[in-house]
């Protein structure tokens, strides 16, 4: 980890420089390092940017023109500033309903969806999307699974620990058309797995009142596996007056509020959840850093590892010809 102290000021010149802005957490030191790529003019180092405890900072580090930065990469919308995540895994959550339009709403278990009134993104279309915005490639094939129901990617994810072919916490770049955080099970996960310490609530349950594939994202991040989360919607994605995607519930976000950029989760007693008293909560688990891009604005190179959920119930069955496809670009693990 730098040293905190006052950041070096580049020369004033319009060439692009690379900013790193790291920050460690109060409970395990770790560090995560966000990669502001842009001009002099776009990001100028103060005294602000610099915490005197040593937990944030900002400082200029070369770029390695033989070498990309790695980890989820986003575009400013108002800025036009490239953003780098990096960490040291980053798994590709993909979901297929991603390129099906438009996107389903509340159709679990209701069987696969109409070809007449939905369109599948072609084969080529895939293969741009995993090639030219997630930098995979069919000749460096990545660990990766493929499973029905999208609830499967916590199964996944902790066998791959347990086996050491993924290491927690890790980065994870959520490709679908629902942002997956939260659809029942509020009041199994708030009172009651949120109550066990952190080493036991990697087996949770499951179903319609506990993880689902609506929202196993939170219980991923439960456990403390989830440095960094990012979400990447379709472009045709609803999205609020606020400018954020329509389905990011308020309740799981620092201060209720996504722009917040922060999914802070709160353990209250089973009798507050079931009454919607959720003003005091007993405890606060530590922030996960939270951002959110439309799918033609993401651009990554630090993918590591893919899953690809099927969502029969969200997809039609024409969607099935792009798994094959997705699946040329990750080796079964």
């Amino acid at each position: 980890m730098p040293v905190c102290g006052r950041p070096p000021l580049p020369s004033r010149t319009s060439r692009r420089l690379v900013y790193e802005h790291w920050s460690a957490t109060a409970v395990d030191n770790r560090s995560t390092r966000l990669y502001l790529v842009g001009t002099e003019q776009d990001w100028q180092p103060t005294e602000t940017a610099v915490s005197h405890r040593g937990r944030t900072g900002l400082r200029v580090v070369p770029k390695r023109p033989d070498r990309p930065l790695g980890g989820a990469q986003t575009r400013s919308r108002s800025e036009g500033i490239t953003q780098r995540l990096r960490s040291m895994h980053c798994v590709l959550d993909l979901d297929l309903d991603f390129f099906v339009s438009p996107a389903a709403q509340d159709r679990e278990g209701k069987g696969r969806l109409p070809e007449h009134s939905y369109s599948t993104a072609s084969p080529d279309d895939a293969r741009r999307f995993l090639e030219r915005s997630c930098h995979l490639s069919t000749s460096a094939r990545i660990p990766g699974r493929s499973f029905s129901c999208h609830k499967d990617s916590f199964k996944v994810w902790r066998r791959w620990i347990t086996d050491g072919i993924l290491e927690a916490p890790f980065e994870v770049a959520h490709v679908d058309a629902h942002s997956d955080l939260g659809c029942c099970g509020w009041v199994y996960l708030f009172s009651d797995l949120l109550a066990k310490p952190v080493h036991k609530r990697a087996n949770p349950k499951f179903g319609k009142g506990y993880l689902n594939s609506a929202n196993y994202l939170l219980f991923a991040i439960a456990n403390h596996w989830v440095s960094r989360l990012t979400y990447i919607y379709p472009a045709a994605r609803g999205e609020s007056a606020s400018g954020v995607p329509n389905d990011l519930p308020d309740y799981v976000f620092h201060n209720q509020d996504p722009h917040s950029g922060r999914i802070e989760l709160r353990r209250y007693s089973p009798e507050d959840v079931r009454r919607g008293t959720t003003t005091q909560p007993l405890k606060v688990e530590d922030p996960v850093p939270f951002s959110y891009v439309r799918s033609g604005q993401f651009t990554t190179m630090g993918i590591t590892h893919v899953v690809v959920a099927q969502s029969r119930s969200y997809t039609p069955k024409s969607a099935d010809r792009l798994l094959p496809v997705i699946g040329e670009y990750f080796k079964v693990a």
